[in-house]
C-alpha cells in the first residue's frame, strides 16, 4: 500500500488526504495545533472549488449550513449600484462559515480512514520525508507540504522564490443574525482605497469584511476605528453600530512565488506554494481543486511519482500563476486607484476578475471536467 505523510491539517491537506485514502493510500495528516480548526469568519466557494467539494461528495452535507449568492453587487459610499453581477453557471458562487466547511472536510478525511495526528509539529522535510518535532522521521511515497503561508516543508526543500506580505489588511466579523443582509446577495461598497462588504453567510449568520492598506493605521487599529469608517460610508451607519460589540480577525494579505511546486516525491499544495491576494476570492478554491488534480495524476499516471508530479505542476500551475497575477493587481487597484474617476473602479474591476479567469482540466476517470476560475468581486 503506497503512503502518503502530509503536513498541514487545512483545507488542502484535508482534501488531498480525504482524496489519497479513499485510493487505498495509507495516508497521514500531521497539524501542529492541537486540534483542527480555522479561524476567520466566511468563506467565498466559487465553482472551481464546488467542484472540489462535489468531488468530495460533500455539497449536499454542506448547503443546510451556507449560502448560494444569487447576485455580486458594487456600490459607491453612498450606496449607488455601480455593477450588479448575476452569479450563475461558471460564476457560481456560496458563502460558508470557515469553521463549518473545515469541520466538514475534517469528518470527510476520517470517514476514509485518513490518520489526523494533532499537536504534530514539522520541523523540516526531505524530497521522501518529514522530520518531525519528537526527533521521529517519516517516509513516504509521497510528501505534502499543505502548511500555509510560512511553510516549513517549502523552505526546508528550497522551492521558496518569494514571500512576503502584501499592502492591504482585512477586518473579518461573523455576524449571529441576517438582519443586516435579508438576501442571498453579497454587496461590496467603495471608497477611496476602504471596501467593506456584506454578505449572506449561513440561513443565522452574516459575514462582513473591511479591506484597507496596511498604512491607513486608523482603520484597523485602536479603539475608536469604527469611527473611521463612518466617516468613509455614511450609509452603513447601522452596520457600524452593530460591529461595536464584535472583535474583528484581522489579518494580511501574503503572497508566496515558488520556483517549482515539487521537488522529487514532495509536493507543495495551497498558501504553501501560491498565497495570493484574496480579491479574486480563490485561495481555498485553489487549494482544494490543485489538491484534487493531484491526486489525479498520482494515482492515474504512470511512471516515477516526482515525474507525475512534475506533469500535474505543467497543467495546473499556469492557470494558479495567473489567478495570483490578476488578484494581485486587483489588490493594487484598490489601494491606488484615483479618487477622480471613481465611478470606473468597480467596471475596471469586475473586467479584470473575467480576464484573471482561467480554464484547467481535473482529470476524473473517463471524463474531463472543465473548471473556470472566480466570480467577479468575489473576496476579501
Amino acid at each position: 500500500m503506497p503512503r502518503a505523510e502530509i503536513a498541514g491539517g487545512g483545507f488542502a491537506g484535508l482534501t488531498v488526504a480525504t482524496l489519497l485514502a479513499r485510493a487505498g493510500w495509507d495516508t497521514t495528516v500531521h497539524e501542529r495545533a492541537p486540534a483542527i480548526r480555522e479561524i476567520g469568519a466566511g468563506l467565498f466557494i466559487t465553482h472551481n472549488g464546488l467542484v472540489a467539494i462535489e468531488r468530495l461528495g460533500l455539497l449536499d452535507e454542506l448547503a443546510p449550513h451556507g449560502a448560494q449568492l444569487t447576485h455580486a453587487v458594487a456600490l459607491d459610499r453612498d450606496g449607488r449600484t455601480l455593477t450588479d453581477v448575476e452569479l450563475t453557471g461558471c460564476g457560481r458562487t456560496w458563502l460558508f462559515p470557515r469553521e463549518r466547511l473545515i469541520d466538514a472536510l475534517h469528518a470527510a478525511a476520517e470517514r476514509a480512514g485518513a490518520r489526523i495526528v494533532t499537536s504534530s509539529e514539522i520541523v523540516s522535510a526531505t524530497p521522501d520525508a518529514l522530520r518531525l518535532g519528537d526527533g521521529r522521521t517519516v517516509r513516504a511515497d509521497l510528501v505534502i507540504g499543505a502548511d500555509g503561508y510560512r511553510s516549513t516543508v517549502r523552505r526546508t526543500l528550497g522551492l521558496q522564490r518569494t514571500a512576503h506580505d502584501l499592502g492591504t489588511v482585512s477586518l473579518r466579523f461573523l455576524l449571529p443574525s441576517r438582519e443586516l443582509c435579508g438576501d442571498d446577495v453579497t454587496r461590496q461598497y467603495w471608497s477611496g482605497p476602504r471596501r467593506v462588504a456584506v454578505t449572506a453567510c449561513s440561513p443565522t449568520q452574516t459575514y462582513v469584511y473591511f479591506a484597507c492598506p496596511h498604512g491607513d493605521e486608523s482603520a484597523w487599529s485602536g479603539p475608536s476605528y469604527l469611527d473611521t469608517w463612518r466617516d468613509s460610508f455614511p450609509v452603513l451607519m447601522p452596520l457600524f453600530d452593530e460591529l461595536r460589540t464584535h472583535e474583528p480577525y484581522v489579518g494580511r494579505y501574503g503572497l508566496v512565488r515558488c520556483r517549482a511546486w515539487s521537488s522529487g516525491n514532495a509536493a507543495l499544495l495551497g498558501d504553501a506554494a501560491h498565497a495570493l491576494a484574496p480579491t479574486l476570492g480563490q485561495g481555498t478554491n485553489l487549494a482544494m481543486v490543485n489538491a484534487c488534480s493531484l491526486v489525479e495524476f498520482v494515482t492515474k499516471d504512470r511512471g516515477p511519482i516526482a515525474e507525475r508530479l512534475a506533469r500535474w505542476e505543467r497543467r495546473t500551475r499556469p492557470v494558479t500563476d495567473a489567478s495570483q497575477r490578476w488578484s494581485s493587481l486587483i489588490d493594487w487597484t484598490t489601494r491606488y486607484w484615483p479618487i477622480a474617476i471613481e465611478s470606473w473602479r468597480s467596471p475596471a474591476i469586475s473586467w479584470l476578475s473575467g480576464r484573471g479567469r482561467g480554464r484547467f482540466d481535473i482529470r476524473a476517470g473517463s471524463y474531463v471536467a472543465p473548471v473556470e476560475l472566480a466570480a467577479p468581486v468575489a473576496g476579501a
